[in-house]
């Protein structure tokens, strides 16, 4: 049986208010705390923030500004019927057919993926490298994904999309990948691609001149704190690991350090997981790791 897509989106549009404002009145009746929202804010030095026709000037600024999708770069990566973590919600306006193609082997490629197959779709994976490549333990990679193929989901590793066929009536009608066994056509009018995240840093870099890395992450220290002083960088605006858990800690640690605290915000220190058919979750070495710095590694299963 087939559950509708579209209908569990439409659920979730007409349900994120409530939240939105239970968490907006938790921040300006409990906390204190002023916003504005849904107007763009423009840094102008260190010290300084426009929004919304004001000025604002503080001590200390902390820098939030969030990440983007990195999208397909393939002919008929355009089409209606491609989408990912934003447009999904934001846009979908038909119901998926019965196959899926999800590009990508990300924790948001697994965790999308999942859902689909739990419709009640086909759903295959192609993946550029290897899918969860992010997990450092062998046997809890290999659980995640027995544990999906075990569902029927197909995962093709080594897979780059050549091109997305289609129009601009129809939408998508196929995705063409090369993968280690030749070329692969699989028909479908819906695909998902889950490249990884852009941090949104360049309005940091060009008003402040802040280091970023390769990725385009904002540099800072275990303070939170970025190249420019008294400025502080959180959320997935300083890298992976992207998620809102550790996008939480890291802006409450930067508050703690502007207010005099002496703490310091190790990514590492909390333990990462995985939503998926089953739930995942590790912290510190993989047993290989281990094994390799240490002589006596007892494992318990």
């Amino acid at each position: 049986r087939i559950t509708s897509i579209k209908e569990v989106i439409e659920l979730f549009r007409r349900g994120r208010t409530g939240p939105h404002a239970v968490m907006n009145y938790q921040s300006k009746e409990q906390l204190d705390i002023e916003f504005i929202l849904n107007a763009p804010a423009r840094i102008i030095d260190a010290n300084t923030v426009e929004v919304a026709g004001e000025i604002f000037r503080a001590r200390a600024l902390v820098l939030a500004l969030g990440a983007e999708p990195i999208r397909l770069d393939a002919p008929g990566s355009d089409l209606n019927g491609v989408h990912d973590y934003t447009t999904i919600v934001e846009t979908l306006d038909r119901e998926p057919g019965e196959t899926i193609v999800v590009v990508g082997g990300s924790k948001t490629a697994v965790e999308y993926g999942c859902f689909f197959n739990a419709t009640g779709r086909r759903v295959v994976m192609l993946v550029r490298n290897r899918l969860l490549d992010l997990i450092r333990d062998g046997d809890t990679r290999a659980y995640v994904v027995d544990r999906m193929r075990e569902q029927g989901m197909e995962i093709v590793e080594g897979a780059t999309v050549s091109a997305i066929t289609g129009d601009a009536s129809r939408g998508v009608t196929a995705v063409i990948a090369d993968t280690p066994a030749g070329q692969l056509r699989i028909k479908t009018d819906f695909v998902f691609q889950a490249l990884g995240e852009r941090p949104r840093s360049r309005a940091a870099v060009e008003a402040l001149g802040i280091a970023i890395d390769r990725k385009g992450a904002v540099v800072v220290d275990e303070h939170l704190q970025t190249s420019v002083p008294n400025v502080y960088a959180v959320g997935d605006l300083i890298g992976a690991p992207m998620e809102m858990f550790k996008a939480r800690k890291s802006g409450t640690y930067a508050a703690r350090t502007i207010m005099g605290e002496e703490v310091s915000y190790r990514p590492a220190d909390w333990p990462d997981f995985l939503h998926t058919h089953y739930e995942v979750s590790w912290l510190g070495l993989g047993e290989e790791e281990a094994r390799a710095r240490y002589r006596n590694v007892v494992v318990l299963k």
